[in-house]
């Protein structure tokens, strides 16, 4: 994990993640999933699963509580979106950067055990 941000809309200066709840933001602080892979050898257990639960639970109770942060990020690949759509994420770039698209969660609305 790491600290990242995401800028608003440029053109009326409103977040792309509002849902339609306007902030007055240019940049949202998030954490980062920089890369999450599993080894051929142990998918298919639901340990990718596993690891964004502990994480959204990691940063729920130790970091949302001490910084101003509400979103989670990852990068992904072309292959990884519809695992990430699953886990509650939705596409930031896609139209952008289909190859390796940065997919985002509202830990606001992420249920984490």
């Amino acid at each position: 994990m790491t600290a990242a941000q995401i800028m608003a809309t440029p053109d009326t200066n409103e977040p792309v993640l509002a849902d339609g709840v306007t902030f007055s933001y240019d940049h949202y602080p998030c954490v980062k999933i920089a890369r999450l892979a599993i080894h051929k050898n142990f998918r298919n257990q639901d340990l990718g699963e596993w690891l964004i639960k502990f994480t959204q639970g990691l940063i729920k109770d130790q970091i949302m509580p001490h910084v101003g942060c509400r979103f989670l990020v990852a990068d992904s690949n072309k292959r990884a979106v519809g695992f990430y759509i699953k886990q509650g994420f939705r596409p930031l770039d896609i139209q952008e950067n289909p190859d390796n698209p940065l997919m985002w969660v509202d830990l606001n609305k992420v249920n984490a055990s």
